[in-house]
């Protein structure tokens, strides 16, 4: 079966690993679909801070859109307006990631140094 064309972030297989259908098949047109929604809430996510989409990849933005996905993809089943586990956890890696990578650096001061003349 050939897969289906993907350049995003994160992979099917590792997405299919977190939603246990690592050894189904079938999964990988409909997981690719949860990549690709993971990966526009990611560039959305760093507009303001980045250009998109990333390239390289950073290696935990990666981690980021495969939990997002496989969240996004267990979440079907699940009562309305509540979110997966690895949805929260997709979410809150991302603030961390763009707290770390952009916002603490841009929130620096600029120190301006006089001579003690």
């Amino acid at each position: 079966m050939t897969e289906p064309e993907y350049s995003g972030y994160g992979s099917v297989d590792s997405v299919k690993r977190l939603c246990g259908l690592a050894t189904e098949d079938g999964y990988d047109e409909v997981l690719t679909g949860f990549l690709e929604d993971a990966t526009t809430f990611i560039d959305l996510q760093l507009t303001n801070h980045a250009t998109t989409p990333l390239d390289p990849v950073p290696g935990s933005i990666g981690v980021i859109a495969n939990y997002y996905a496989a969240g996004l993809y267990l979440q079907r089943n699940m009562a309305e307006g509540k979110k997966h586990p690895h949805v929260e956890f997709a979410e809150a890696k991302l603030k961390e990631y763009i707290q770390i990578t952009y916002v603490s650096q841009e929130d620096l001061p600029i120190v301006i140094a006089q001579d003690e003349a």
